[in-house]
Formats: structure tokens, C-alpha cells, sequence
């Protein structure tokens, strides 16, 4: 079963560094292509306000691999329900690493980066490296 729609399969088997990923992924969540390996189908964005960044930090080279928007409101059983906005990327660019911290240490939020040697055994293959 693939994983990318037949039209899109090109561009991903063209894609050779992580800034061709990043444009990419930048293209479907804008929907200019249809899929994402993994995802055959639009993104499940909970907030479409949020997809100009999105695409902005893969173009930056923070390839995106899932996130969430921040909500408050009430939950299940009318009891108060929060949920912190996340961003899941891969970057080779440490640098960026430091400016992301930078740019977000005043408002309350967490960088949590995973190094090679930190990251699970199961993900340290060629396709997938930790940072």
C-alpha cells in the first residue's frame, strides 16, 4: 500500500535534503499536493489559522511532523480541559535549535530536543535521525 498519492510520488522520490522536505511538506499543508508519506489525505490542522506558520518553520528548515493548537474550555464532565500547542519537527540546522529557544524562553514554552545518542533505539536509522 503506498503512502503517497500517485500524482505526489514523484516530488517525494526527487527530494534529497531536508530543505526539499520541508518545501514539500509546506506544499501540502497549504494543499497545493495531496499527500505526505505517512498521511494520504489534507492535514487534520485544529486550527487553519496556524498553517502560514507551519509551512513558514518547514520552509526555515523545522520540517514538521505533527502539531496541535493551545485550547482552554471545558472538557468532559464539564471539568476544565487545557491543552499546550506542540510542534513535533526534525531540523539538522542547531542553530535554529537556539533560536527557537530564544524566541519563545518569555512566553512559558518548552524546547525538547532529542540528540542522536538521546533518541530511541528504534528511530536511530538513516530515515530518521534524532537531532
Amino acid at each position: 500500500m503506498t503512502t503517497v498519492t500517485a500524482d505526489d510520488r514523484p516530488a517525494w522520490r526527487e527530494a534529497r535534503i531536508l530543505a526539499d522536505l520541508g518545501e514539500l511538506t509546506a506544499q501540502w499543508l497549504e494543499g497545493r499536493i495531496a499527500s505526505v508519506p505517512g498521511c494520504y489525505g489534507p492535514p487534520d490542522i485544529e486550527d487553519p489559522a496556524l498553517i502560514p506558520l507551519l509551512a513558514a518553520l518547514n520552509r526555515a528548515g523545522f520540517v514538521t511532523t505533527a502539531s496541535q493548537a493551545g485550547t482552554s474550555g471545558p472538557g468532559s464532565g464539564g471539568a476544565r480541559w487545557q491543552q499546550r500547542a506542540a510542534v513535533e519537527a526534525f531540523t539538522a540546522d542547531p542553530g535554529l535549535i537556539q533560536r527557537i529557544r530564544q524566541g519563545i524562553r518569555d512566553y512559558g514554552l518548552y524546547v525538547v530536543v532529542l540528540t542522536r545518542s538521546r533518541c530511541p533505539a528504534g528511530r536511530r536509522t538513516a530515515a530518521w535521525n534524532c537531532l
